[in-house]
C-alpha cells in the first residue's frame, strides 16, 4: 500500500433510515469503531423520495470521488444488501480498487443468493467478478459462507457477525407478549404471524403480538379484523432507540418467521437480552439460536409456527431456560467488543493501521458529520 494513504471509506444506509444494516452502523459508531479506526462514512441510501435517494448517492460518489483524489484513503468498507444495493455499492468498490485502495464488501441480506439465481447469464457474471475482484468478502455466519462461496469459490471470506449490546433498562416481561420487529411484508411471514395468532387466540385469549414495523400494515390489520383476532395485534409502525427498548423490556418471546434473512439484528437482540426466538432456519439464524436459543419452523407453515409459540406460551420455565441460554450465547460470540475486535483485525491484515490516540473533540466532530449526511 502507498504510504500517505490511512483513511478508510465506510460506506451504507443513512443513520436515519430504519433497517438491520442501519442497526450495525450504528453499533460500531456507538461501540467507538470509528474513533479507533480512521473511518470516514458516507451514506449512499436513503430511506425517502425517489429523488432524495438519489441526491444522497450521487452526492456520495462526488465526495467518494474527492477523496480518492486526494490520495488518502486506504480502503473502501461497503455495507450492502441484494440487488440495486449490490450495484451501488459495486461501484464505489471497483472505482476504490482502480485507485489502488483495498476493498471490503460486507454482505447483509440473506436473499442474495436467491436474487444471483434469478440474475441472467451477464448480471451472474458480473457478481461473480465483483467478489472476486474484492480484497475481502465479510458474511455473517459459517453457515452462510458455505452458500455464499457456491457462487465465487474464488474470493478471499471472512465471516464476522453482527454486534449487538444488552439493554441498559431492566426487564419486566409480560407474560403473554410476543415481539415481532422488522419490516412488514409476505417475506418476513408476517402474514404468517397474523393467521397463527388467530390459531392460538381461543387458548390465549389475552395474547398480544406486537408487529413493530412498516410495511403492509393496513393489510395485515385488515386481516387480523377479518380472522377474528384485531385484539390481539398492535402495529405501532417502526420502532427504534427507547420505543425499541421498551418493547423488548416487556416481551416474552420474539418470533421472525422470514423467508430470507442474513443474521437479523433483531434476533440478537432477543437473544442477548433473555428473549426466547421461534423463528425459520434460513440465513444465519440457526448459527445464531445454536442448540437451545429458539425453536424454528419452515418458512410458511402457519401451523408449526403456531405450534412453537404455544409451546413456549405455555411453558415458562422453558422460556427461562431458551432465554439463559440465548443470553449467554450472544454474549460470547455477539458482544459488540467481540465483534468490534474482528473488524479492527481485519483492518489490520488489510495493511491499515488504527487511528492515534484519538484526540477530544474528534468524537464531536464525527457526530456533527452524521448530522449533516442525515438532514
Amino acid at each position: 500500500m502507498r504510504s500517505g494513504r490511512s483513511s478508510i471509506v465506510m460506506l451504507g444506509t443513512d443513520f436515519s433510515s430504519p433497517g438491520g444494516i442501519t442497526a450495525v452502523l450504528r453499533s460500531y459508531r456507538d461501540g467507538g469503531l470509528f474513533l479507533q479506526w480512521p473511518v470516514v462514512f458516507l451514506p449512499t441510501y436513503r430511506r425517502n423520495a425517489v429523488f432524495s435517494k438519489l441526491l444522497i448517492a450521487a452526492t456520495s460518489l462526488v465526495r467518494f470521488i474527492g477523496l480518492l483524489a486526494s490520495g488518502r484513503v486506504a480502503a473502501v468498507h461497503a455495507h450492502t444488501a441484494a440487488r440495486a444495493s449490490f450495484w451501488r455499492k459495486a461501484i464505489f468498490l471497483l472505482l476504490g480498487k482502480l485507485a489502488g485502495c483495498r476493498a471490503i464488501l460486507h454482505l447483509h441480506d440473506g436473499s442474495f443468493p436467491a436474487y444471483y439465481k434469478k440474475c441472467g447469464f451477464v448480471r451472474r457474471g458480473a457478481v461473480r467478478y465483483v467478489l472476486a475482484r474484492m480484497d475481502r468478502v465479510v458474511v455473517l455466519t459459517p453457515g452462510w459462507l458455505t452458500t455464499i462461496r457456491e457462487i465465487q469459490p474464488r474470493a478471499s471470506y471472512v465471516v464476522i457477525a453482527n454486534p449487538v449490546a444488552p439493554l441498559s433498562v431492566p426487564r419486566t416481561p409480560v407474560s403473554e407478549e410476543v415481539l415481532f420487529l422488522g419490516r412488514l411484508w409476505q417475506e418476513k411471514g408476517a402474514y404468517d404471524l397474523v393467521d397463527a395468532t388467530a390459531r392460538l387466540a381461543s387458548e390465549f385469549p389475552g395474547m398480544r403480538v406486537v408487529c413493530a414495523g412498516d410495511g403492509d400494515v393496513k393489510a395485515l390489520q385488515a386481516r387480523a379484523a377479518e380472522l377474528g383476532v384485531a385484539q390481539n395485534l398492535s402495529f405501532p409502525g417502526w420502532v427504534d432507540g427507547a420505543a425499541k427498548d421498551a418493547l423488548l423490556a416487556r416481551a416474552s418471546i420474539f418470533v421472525l418467521p422470514s423467508y430470507f434473512e442474513g443474521l437479523p439484528m433483531g434476533v440478537l437482540e432477543a437473544m442477548i437480552n433473555g428473549i426466547p426466538v421461534v423463528a425459520t432456519p434460513v440465513g444465519g439464524i440457526p448459527d445464531a439460536l445454536g442448540r437451545d436459543g429458539g425453536l424454528l419452523v419452515n418458512p410458511g407453515d402457519v401451523a408449526a409456527l403456531a405450534a412453537a409459540l404455544g409451546t413456549l406460551l405455555r411453558d415458562p420455565a422453558l422460556r427461562a431456560r431458551m432465554g439463559a441460554y440465548g443470553r449467554e450465547r450472544a454474549r460470547e460470540l455477539y458482544a459488540c467488543d467481540r465483534v468490534l475486535a474482528s473488524i479492527g483485525e481485519l483492518y489490520r491484515q488489510l495493511g491499515i493501521s488504527p487511528s492515534a490516540t484519538p484526540v477530544p473533540g474528534k468524537a464531536r466532530q464525527f457526530n456533527e458529520e452524521e448530522r449533516r449526511c442525515a438532514d
